[in-house]
């Protein structure tokens, strides 16, 4: 040391740094042994409450989807349930030797797509039990995107309460008995009208799967049209697949394990007690609580975590088995009467983590062996090696992970190299879990159909889900980070009416419907609050409901047309005999004044008659267009259609002295389709151009062929007051009205242009402020007639 600089920097820096180690080593390892045991502690129950706490919002979550999915499932049988009027059975659907209804299959690749049916041999076929089944068999598309979007679900499916039992994919159903009813079975019982009559979506117990495929729990939804019990819509989802994809990763150590109980202590699962028995249905009501085999310790703490709402640990000493102390992290699932439990042996998990006295001590020895015969050599080579490292260091702070070789023979530089790959290493593999974790959330959030993003109260976008993407103005480009506003519609400002606004200001949901490219969208907006009460962040949901929209306001026509026709009904009713009193009267006056009676008094019998006939003529006239439309196409004369409509609008028309002319070819025109899409089109714009005209005016409706008769057009002209170009350039918007009193919906021709364009025509409008308004619809025309 004679030879080195005494003031040096280094060398003093060295000697200090050895000094301080060594007392500092001395007196803290003391204390260290002494605190270690209790700092382990605390690590082990903060990390397993953590994994509790994270896992239980992962199940939590994917039970509300499928929760979601069954819902869904059940809303859609019971509309199709309800609207579907087909009686006829497809050849398919076959009897068996034992009588059993069942479906045909056409191959390993056809059941993969489509599902197959159980009906009861002891049960009637019926024409309401044919409807039934053709309703159900409209599902498949649903029960494909179900499975399409969560591979997990076991088995999907609709059982009613006359027995019918429709399942997704197909399978074979001879494991049934012939005359089996599923009302008995665990997935309808716990749904039905008497154990739900709240009409919940609710869970079953675990249970033997009818079709063989082993233990089971099923989230089953009620399915009712109005006040009458439709059946049960279930979804499958096995204890093994449940195990695997939420439960294995739980094992922290040789005795960890991880389980789930009910809110009562009824088992769904546990590795130490796993059901027994192959018999179909049945139940599984082991209760953990009652179990004589397990020790009073563990039973109370079985108890303290069940009665504990929230997020708790617990712990107890274990008698029996292996001995020892026991640790329990838990958590609950939200949505669910259910309590995830993490177990861990306490002891066994601590002597693996806490430090050892011995290693201490012999690191005490190494360093200051180390210290005492290098610290000579280190001044020279200081430099290179510590600079070496801190850009190791930095590259490491960038995310650039990697080892190096020690730039030094000594030990510290190479115990310091090691530490530093030792760490790249743990960060890279805690990354790499992170991104894992991370993933596994988008794909929660990728599995659910709309737009879901997260924004904050700047409107700009924090995460977005795979199929928000597909909303964006560029869906290459990566909207993370840009506003809202910016990123779906291009606007260099918040919209002035957006939702976003009210759930920040008000803290509280806000939702709103808007129109976007022809599309009626569905936004809900949930406001996440600090401990402040302050908004961080907005969760913002959206989804299209275009059909949704469409299917309200034509069952709103369907029931209007449909109480017209009632009235309709009714009054043909009442006036049906009179009318014949009148007309036979009609006939005995004519037949006794044949001969004796005066022109004056046969010219008003003839009044009489005529008016008869016309009255009875207007009478079977309005009970025709009100009256229940087909479903398949037909030949429709376009002038009886016509007249139809504005024998509706005769009482508007008169009160406003409107003038209508009817322009149609002396032939008969006919147009071949469905005829209710053709009412609904011409009485919206009919009675649109009627409200048009304020005052006096001229209502002018003209039909006529073009090339070569392949195509019908139909204008509709008033010469009222004309649209303005800036109504014209919105005026087939969802949404978008110009009446002023407030009853307009703003969907009539969004509606209208949106039938036209099904049936394969075209509609545009001309309007002068000067001339008026017309508008044109033009149809395909099938010439040639079926058989």
């Amino acid at each position: 040391m004679k030879h080195l600089d005494r003031n040096s920097l280094v060398i003093r820096i060295l000697v200090l740094f050895m000094v301080f180690n060594l007392f500092s080593i001395i007196a803290v390892t003391f204390y260290m042994l002494q605190q270690d045991h209790n700092r382990v502690g605390k690590n082990i129950e903060a990390s397993i409450g953590e994994i509790a706490m994270e896992k239980a919002e992962v199940i939590s979550l994917t039970m509300r989807h499928v929760a979601n999915e069954t819902e869904n499932l059940a809303m859609w049988a019971s509309e199709y349930a309800i609207l579907t009027e087909d009686y006829v059975l497809d050849p398919q659907y076959k009897r068996n030797q034992d009588g059993v209804l069942y479906r045909t299959s056409y191959g390993e690749i056809w059941e993969a797509s489509h599902s197959c049916i159980f009906f009861p041999a002891n049960v009637e076929l019926t024409e309401e039990h044919i409807k039934m089944i053709n309703s159900t068999e409209l599902l498949e598309p649903v029960f494909q995107t179900m499975h399409q979007r969560f591979e997990s679900y076991q088995w999907s499916y609709i059982a009613t309460e006359e027995g019918l039992l429709r399942i997704f994919p197909y399978s074979e159903i001879d494991m049934f008995e012939p005359n089996h009813q599923q009302k008995g079975d665990p997935f309808y019982v716990v749904a039905n009208k008497i154990n739900n009559p709240a009409r919940d979506t609710v869970w079953t117990k675990p249970y033997i799967d009818y079709m063989g495929t082993g233990w089971m729990i099923s989230c089953s939804s009620p399915m009712y049209n109005g006040d009458e019990f439709l059946g049960v819509a279930c979804t499958d989802v096995r204890i093994d697949t449940l195990q695997s994809m939420f439960l294995e990763d739980f094992r922290l150590s040789e005795t960890g394990f991880a389980f789930l109980l009910d809110e009562n202590g009824a088992i769904i699962y546990h590795p130490q007690f796993m059901p027994e028995g192959n018999q179909q249905g049945l139940l599984y009501l082991e209760n953990i609580i009652e179990n004589t085999s397990i020790s009073e310790e563990y039973r109370q703490a079985l108890q303290t975590m069940l009665n504990d709402d929230g997020i708790g640990m617990t712990s107890y000493s274990e008698t029996l088995g292996t001995g020892g102390q026991k640790l329990i992290a838990y958590a609950p699932i939200e949505s669910q009467n259910w309590k995830l439990a993490i177990e861990i042996d306490y002891d066994n998990y601590l002597a693996r983590s806490k430090l050892q006295p011995s290693s201490l001590f012999i690191y005490i020895i190494i360093v200051i062996f180390v210290l005492t015969i290098f610290s000579a050599f280190l001044y020279q080579q200081y430099s290179r090696p510590i600079t070496v490292l801190t850009k190791q260091a930095q590259k490491l702070a960038k995310g650039e992970f990697g080892t190096i070789e020690s730039p030094s023979h000594f030990t510290e530089i190479r115990t310091l190299s090691e530490a530093f790959n030792t760490m790249s290493g743990e960060i890279e593999k805690y990354t790499g879990s992170l991104i894992q974790k991370n993933t596994e959330i988008e794909s929660i959030l990728n599995s659910i159909g709309g737009l879901l993003m997260i924004v904050s109260p700047g409107f700009k976008i924090l995460t977005i889900n795979e199929s928000g993407k597909t909303a964006l103005i560029s869906p290459e480009h990566n909207p993370i980070g840009e506003p809202c506003y910016a990123s779906f519609l291009g606007n260099n400002e918040p919209c002035k009416d957006c939702n976003l606004r009210k759930a920040i200001n008000e803290k509280k949901p806000a939702y709103s419907r808007l129109a976007m490219k022809d599309e009626v969208i569905s936004n809900s907006y949930y406001p996440i609050l600090n401990e402040n009460n302050e908004v961080v962040e907005i969760v913002v949901y959206s989804q299209r409901i275009t059909k949704s929209v469409l299917m309200e306001k034509e069952l709103l026509q369907t029931e209007k047309l449909a109480g017209i026709g009632q009235i309709s009904s009714a009054i043909a009713h009442e006036l049906k005999t009179p009318l014949a009193i009148i007309k036979g009267a009609t006939y005995l006056l004519n037949a006794y004044t044949e001969k004796d009676g005066t022109k004056k008094i046969k010219e008003t019998i003839r009044t009489i008659s005529t008016t008869v006939e016309e009255a009875e003529k207007t009478v079977y006239n309005l009970l025709d267009y009100t009256g229940p439309g087909k479903e398949e196409r037909e030949w429709i004369d376009i002038r009886k259609v016509i007249n139809q409509i504005l024998f509706l609008s005769n009482k508007e028309r008169i009160q406003k002295n409107i003038q209508t002319e009817v322009l149609l070819s002396p032939m008969t025109m006919m147009y071949y389709g469905q005829i209710e899409p053709l009412k609904n089109i011409l009485q919206n714009i009919i009675s649109n151009a009627v409200k048009a005209l304020q005052g006096e005016g001229k209502l002018t409706i003209a039909a006529y062929y073009v090339e070569n008769e392949t195509k019908l057009i139909i204008d509709i002209a008033d010469d009222g007051p004309g649209i303005t170009n800036a109504v014209m350039e919105k005026l087939f918007k969802p949404f978008f009205t110009t009446d002023k009193t407030g009853m307009g919906t703003g969907l009539g021709l969004w509606i209208t242009k949106m039938m036209v364009d099904r049936m394969d025509g075209s509609i545009c409008v001309s309007s002068d402020k000067e001339k008026g308004t017309v508008f044109s619809v033009m149809l395909p025309v099938k010439r040639e007639v079926e058989d």
